[in-house]
């Protein structure tokens, strides 16, 4: 059985023939994460089962031991200073051009341990499945792994994430082989998450907020999550005459 990196939690491999992508790949903020996939024996059956054509050569490679910068997710995006993978600019845009945003998206795990791409952009991102999508989304979220249970998407072949023309396809890491490695890669994302509220710059006000104005009839009440800001807000209830901010853990 080949051995498996255990700090290795997935790779992006850029589309073949995709102009965009190859830019996300040659900026000098992401060569830290690139690697050769000459170099994983792990990754490069799965690539020949799934892409057609010329094997690309580079994937940008997401692990444990090089950790996110903010919140325990990796932040996609055009900020440097915030995102773990960089964009440059994709086009010479108008105005009223689509173009990536400063935090565009997400790539991190939820409570059951599935690798998910949570979109928190102004235009949108577009995952595939097997070559099916619903199209282009904002303030969405889509699995990339099982997680505990084994279940959707683990039988899909092909997962390809689309941010606004750059396209590349997700490898997850099998970490599954055995229940010792499976145990050690969920305590890994434990620690991963705990870090990232152990920031002293991270929020110190209640996670959970409920949001409404102060005055007026049927209202309608929104929780949004401070510890997970790039989620969308969650409709809960009309109510009338809430106070704003009310927290939930007063």
């Amino acid at each position: 059985m080949m051995a498996i990196n255990e700090d290795v939690i997935a790779w992006l491999v850029p589309a073949t023939h995709c102009a965009a992508a190859d830019k996300v790949m040659n900026n000098p903020a992401n060569q830290s994460r690139i690697v050769a996939t000459s170099d994983l024996p792990t990754l490069l059956p799965q690539i020949s089962d799934s892409m057609t054509g010329i094997t690309p050569s580079r994937a940008i490679q997401l692990c444990f031991n090089k950790a996110p910068k903010n919140h325990g997710r990796f932040m996609i995006g055009t900020d440097p200073k915030t995102c773990d993978i960089v964009f440059p600019k994709l086009y010479d845009a108008s105005p009223s051009t689509p173009e990536v945003s400063s935090q565009h998206c997400s790539i991190g795990f939820d409570n059951d341990n599935r690798l998910t791409l949570d979109d928190i952009s102004e235009w949108g991102t577009e995952v595939s499945y097997d070559w099916e999508s619903s199209g282009r989304n904002t303030e969405f979220c889509w699995l990339l792994s099982g997680g505990n249970s084994g279940g959707f998407p683990s039988s899909v072949r092909n997962i390809t994430i689309d941010i606004l023309g750059a396209r590349f396809q997700v490898f997850i890491n099998p970490h599954t082989h055995t229940l010792q490695q499976w145990q050690s890669f969920v305590t890994k994302i434990d620690l991963m998450t705990e870090l990232a509220y152990q920031d002293p710059a991270a929020f110190t006000m209640p996670s959970i907020f409920m949001i409404a104005p102060s005055e007026g009839d049927a209202l309608e009440a929104y929780l949004w999550n401070s510890d997970c800001p790039w989620q969308p807000l969650v409709r809960v209830v009309d109510v009338l005459n809430s106070e704003p901010y009310i927290s939930l853990h007063d």
